[in-house]
């Protein structure tokens, strides 16, 4: 029984998310404390399993990745639909599309911030992710919108840098149903953002693999918007929750402050008032609270001395990218993007570089792989010098690229063909030597 409920609920990635997802939707008057009570109480023994199950060796689990299919693109343009068609395809895919939001907090920007510069036409960007909707791409057109309102926030339909999955439900619905985006316009304004990417489309799929289970990276999911503010909400009924109930959330807070060293995250007025009816009680059964209590408000007026603005950080919940901002200084993150990007940057001398070595080794087996040991600068990527090299025209396709199978011809020694002809001699005489019994016993 045990291990069959450990082969299930630990192995499987959604029913280690199943509590996750639960958290974030919950809404005050909707869903009733005592369910939410049980459900936090619930998420506390199960994170108790993981961390025994993972203190003293490795446990396996199984994760999902995006796996890119490539296929030829069509020549033929999909026909204008029209805004009855648009609106019954949004409704089939709007479920699948939230519960895509919910399920995909932090989606992968790389292969998107490879070519949405400032440069990029808004309406290019705004062609591609309704197209990737009407494909039934969701997680190319999640990460394609939120890579976009880096660059424009407020600008791409009301996209802001930090959204909830509701609003950018919303934003995508209206950018949907735009009548003025068409994704079948061939106008001269148009980007051609697949051949950016690659020469060819690509249909997303999700894969499964097994992997070591990470406890640290799993914890990093209840360090969501939705999940905090919810433990912080049932915090407020301090005074008539079950001592177990406050353990549980301390616990969980505690894990997110201490060992996730995410303290800025609890730094909302709310909680604090909440800290302070705490810390006025004199009760026996707070003297958890009160020591978390104490802690956080320590963290938080010794970073106050260094910055005056935490004051009025208190007024907004933060997000783990906020947390860097405020270790670390502002605009810490934008540096690390801004010199993120520039390494997908080639200056003119590299690109001279560039056309000199594939000249060198446009006959070779493996172009890139030489390419890449040559190059001065070796921060460079496989992927990186191969869209590049497209980029430059000096191959049509990535397709010219690929790696080609060389078969070399291995040279026989005189000993070797003895060995063989000897080999061939005696079973030519068995096979003889069989046939001729065989059709001896014949009349």
């Amino acid at each position: 029984m045990l291990k069959s409920f450990k082969a299930t609920f630990f192995y499987h990635q959604e029913y280690r998310d199943i509590f996750i997802n639960l958290l974030k939707a919950f809404k005050p008057g909707r869903t009733t404390r005592t369910t939410m009570k049980n459900i936090i109480e619930t998420v506390h023994l199960y994170l108790h399993l993981l961390e025994h199950l993972t203190s003293d060796k490795k446990m396996l689990a199984m994760g999902k990745r995006k796996k890119r299919q490539k296929r030829k693109s069509s020549n033929q343009p999909p026909s204008k639909m029209t805004a009855d068609q648009l609106q019954s395809k949004w409704s089939e895919i709007q479920v699948a599309l939230f519960q895509t939001l919910l399920d995909n907090d932090a989606v992968e920007l790389e292969e998107q911030e490879n070519w949405l510069t400032e440069d990029t036409e808004k309406m290019a960007v705004a062609r591609t992710v309704k197209e990737s909707l009407l494909e039934s791409d969701l997680l190319k057109a999640i990460s394609t919108l939120r890579a976009a309102r880096l660059l424009w926030p407020g600008d791409l339909y009301g996209a802001s840098h930090e959204m909830d999955p509701e609003k950018e439900l919303d934003v995508l619905h209206n950018l949907f149903l735009s009548t003025s985006i068409d994704p079948t316009s061939n106008g001269t304004t148009e980007v051609d953002v697949e051949n950016l990417i690659n020469e060819e489309d690509e249909i997303c799929e999700t894969e499964t693999y097994e992997m070591d289970f990470n406890l640290e990276k799993f914890l990093q999911k209840f360090t969501n918007q939705k999940v905090l503010q919810t433990y912080c909400y049932m915090l407020t009924f301090h005074s008539t929750n079950s001592d177990h109930l406050n353990h549980c959330i301390v616990k969980m807070l505690h894990r997110i402050v201490i060992k996730l060293k995410m303290a800025p995250l609890l730094f909302h007025i709310s909680v604090f008032r909440t800290f302070h009816e705490i810390l006025a009680s004199s009760s026996i059964r707070y003297k958890e609270l009160e020591a978390f209590a104490k802690y956080v408000l320590l963290h938080f007026f010794k970073m106050a001395e260094t910055n005056p603005l935490m004051f009025v950080e208190l007024l907004f919940w933060k997000t783990p990218a906020d947390c860097i901002e405020l270790t670390e200084g502002y605009g810490t993150l934008r540096q690390q993007k801004d010199k993120e990007r520039l390494k997908h940057i080639w200056k003119r001398e590299e690109e001279e570089e560039l056309a000199e070595l594939y000249e060198k080794y446009m006959e070779e087996p493996d172009i890139v792989g030489n390419i890449l040991v040559a190059l001065t600068n070796q921060n460079r990527s496989r992927q990186g010098v191969a869209r590049q090299i497209v980029k430059m025209g000096l191959v049509a396709s990535r397709e010219d690229l690929k790696k080609k199978k060389v078969f070399k011809r291995v040279k026989w020694t005189t000993e070797e063909d003895d060995e063989l002809k000897h080999i061939w001699k005696r079973e030519e005489e068995e096979e003889l030597a069989e046939l001729y019994e065989k059709y001896m016993e014949e009349p």
